[in-house]
């Protein structure tokens, strides 16, 4: 038994299978259901038919009027997060003596790790967050909550650093 525990490639495979025996249904389906509205190509939306032939509870006149509305502001229904374009750095002025802060990361339940690094490869590829390749002295644990509509949030505990901002 001893040489079972001290083959990790052994103990690594046993460990997932357990992992994954022990996670309910309910869980694997919903988890499931947001990988997939994660790995949706999201689209601009055709307006003028969601406003005319999607909108059928509403009247000919409020349709249009919905329509216009909507083309007004069409910008923010293209399908992505927009652009930033050339944003300045911003500076924080930390406290005096305040010393770099590395939290140890947040457990992330089995069945939704790979959740979790879908979700942090989809920021990093929409601009959002970037990776640092020289590692950092700063580091805050991040998690992900599920939301009603079944996609998930993706939340940084920062209370640390906002301790140490002046």
């Amino acid at each position: 038994m001893r040489d079972f525990y001290q083959d990790s490639r052994k103990y690594r495979e046993l460990h997932t299978i357990v992992q994954q025996s022990t996670e309910p249904d309910s869980v694997k389906d919903q988890t499931n259901r947001v990988v997939r509205i994660l790995d949706a190509h999201y689209e601009a939306a055709d307006l003028r038919h969601i406003c005319l032939e999607k909108a059928t509870h509403l009247s000919l006149r409020e349709r249009e009027k919905l329509y216009n509305l909507l083309n007004r502001y069409e910008s923010l229904f293209d399908g992505t997060l927009g652009d930033w374009g050339e944003v300045e750095a911003v500076d924080l002025e930390l406290q005096l003596g305040a010393k770099p802060h590395h939290a140890r990361p947040y457990r992330t339940p089995y069945i939704n790790r790979a959740l979790l690094k879908r979700e942090l490869a989809r920021l990093c590829r929409l601009g959002v967050l970037r990776k640092c390749q020289d590692g950092s002295e700063w580091g805050t644990p991040c998690f992900i909550i599920p939301k009603k509509n079944f996609t998930i949030r993706f939340l940084s505990e920062f209370r640390v650093l906002n301790r140490l901002i002046k």
